[in-house]
C-alpha cells in the first residue's frame, strides 16, 4: 500500500446478501475513493464530505447489483450538523446520537439505501422528542453528557430498543 493510500476493511453484499470482504481505499493525494473486491474496482471522484462520497460509491456499486456495507451505509446512521461539517463527513451519528467513523464496519451494520436512512432518521427524530425534552432538562441541571446518554439509553431500553433491533419501526411506536 502506498503512502497516499488509506485502506479500510469493509464488506460488499452480493444479490443474495452474502458478505464479501472488500477494501475501501482513499487516495489522500487525489481525494478519490475506490473499492476493490474480487477482480472488481469502482471509483468516485473527490468530495468535500466523505459520508456523501461513500454513498456515491455505493450508488455506483448498486448499479452492478451489489451493496457496500459499512457504517456509512447502515440503518440508523445519519450525517448532519456540525459534527459532519467539522469532520468532513468522517464522523456520523447512530440512532442513539453516538459518534462513529463512516469508513469502519461494525457488528450491528444492516444495509440501508440513502432514502431508507433519511426516512428512518426523520421517523426516529419525531419519536425521540420526549426523551430529548428530558435530556435538555437534565442539561439545564448540569448533568454530564455521559449521564444524559444514560437517560437516553434507559428510555430506549424501556421501549425494548437495542442495536440489534433499532430499525424495527414498531418498537418506536
Amino acid at each position: 500500500m502506498g503512502e497516499d493510500l488509506i485502506e479500510h476493511a469493509i464488506f460488499v453484499l452480493d444479490s443474495h446478501s452474502t458478505k464479501l470482504p472488500a477494501k475501501l481505499i482513499l487516495n489522500s493525494k487525489t481525494g478519490k475513493l475506490s473499492i476493490e473486491f474480487n477482480d472488481l474496482n469502482f471509483e468516485v471522484e473527490k468530495e468535500l464530505n466523505f459520508f456523501k462520497q461513500i454513498r456515491k460509491l455505493d450508488e455506483k456499486v448498486n448499479e452492478n447489483g451489489l451493496k457496500l456495507l459499512c457504517n456509512a451505509t447502515s440503518f440508523g446512521v445519519f450525517s448532519i450538523g456540525l459534527r459532519s461539517d467539522w469532520s468532513r463527513g468522517v464522523s456520523a451519528y447512530t440512532y442513539d446520537t453516538r459518534s462513529i467513523n463512516v469508513f469502519e464496519c461494525s457488528w450491528w451494520n444492516k444495509y440501508a439505501s440513502q432514502k431508507d436512512q433519511k426516512d428512518f432518521y426523520e421517523f426516529v427524530k419525531s419519536k425521540l422528542i420526549p426523551v430529548t425534552k428530558i435530556m435538555f432538562k437534565a442539561k439545564e441541571r448540569g448533568l454530564s453528557k455521559e449521564k444524559m446518554l444514560e437517560i437516553q439509553d434507559e428510555w430506549l431500553r424501556k421501549k425494548g430498543i437495542t442495536r440489534d433491533n433499532f430499525w424495527k419501526r414498531e418498537l418506536w411506536e
